[in-house]
């Protein structure tokens, strides 16, 4: 997880503030190509909007030192090697995200409980583009979603094998 504007990164812990985990300095950060911003300053109302977004809103840190990899605490996670996932697959992600909009990001990491959905679903998004999106949404009975903070957060397939990114999310915290 990134923290201070970008300057460390903290590893290995689900809590922020009791001192476990591993900090290291960022030596370097690499933005997406084709990261773009929403005008996030407007009211999307005012302005007959759904809803303003960014695209590619993630990141590469370099650090300065490793992360000592011991594969329990901390690991890399293997990538995706399949095009199309099956709709229904079971995924999640966990991040410190707020747990309604507006609020403030949470010191407790949270996991949440996520299915594959169909393009078909999910082209009623106007922001959705299946060409470079995967669509879930939250599998019963808890129905999780992400919320502003947990953008970056990896999103895993049952095995752990990393097959996304949290970007955006239509009905934050729902």
């Amino acid at each position: 997880t990134l923290f201070t504007g970008g300057r460390y990164i903290l590893a290995g812990t689900n809590n922020t503030e009791n001192d476990s985990g591993v900090t290291r300095r960022v030596k370097r950060q690499v933005i997406h190509p084709l990261f773009t911003v929403g005008p996030y300053w407007l009211d999307a109302d005012d302005f007959n909007l759904k809803q303003v977004a960014a695209r590619w809103d993630f990141l590469l840190a370099e650090l300065n030192e490793p992360l000592p990899l011991d594969g329990k605490t901390m690991a890399a996670a293997p990538l995706n090697d399949q095009p199309n996932l099956p709709v229904g697959l079971n995924v999640g992600y966990a991040g410190y995200g707020t747990d309604h909009f507006g609020g403030t990001m949470r010191s407790d990491m949270h996991g949440m409980e996520l299915a594959v959905q169909s393009d078909e679903v999910c082209s009623t998004l106007e922001q959705y583009n299946s060409k470079d999106m995967l669509c879930v949404k939250g599998r019963p009975p808890r129905y999780d979603s992400a919320c502003n903070g947990d953008s970056g957060s990896g999103l895993v397939d049952e095995t752990g094998k990393l097959i996304g990114v949290a970007s955006w999310v239509e009905n934050d915290a729902h």
